[in-house]
């Protein structure tokens, strides 16, 4: 969610993680990224993308949940995603 230009997922890639996908909301950088890292990168709201349950390893939120209206509904969302024991990493700047 929030992928970016996708230096997370190439470093992802390059640390052996086969499979990384992405989320932008930027379509003219989902698609650069896309083909950057070539994988899938969903140009929509996370929401509405459809994403499998109990599925994804690691998820991981860089950025974006100060960016964020209705922050515990998409955390409900991203723990329905997470495998059984996956991890959520996340990083937003600090208030000044």
């Amino acid at each position: 969610m929030g992928c970016g230009t996708g230096q997370f997922l190439c470093f992802a890639q390059k640390q052996g993680w086969t499979k990384v996908e992405g989320v932008e909301v930027i379509p003219q950088i989902a698609n650069y990224t896309q083909q950057l890292t070539q994988s899938p990168i969903y140009a929509e709201d996370f929401l509405q993308v459809q994403f499998p349950d109990n599925f994804y390893s690691v998820i991981t939120l860089w950025d974006v949940i100060e960016h964020l209206s209705d922050i515990p509904t998409v955390l409900n969302r991203v723990f329905q995603l997470l495998k059984p024991g996956g991890v959520v990493i996340l990083w937003t700047p600090p208030m000044l």
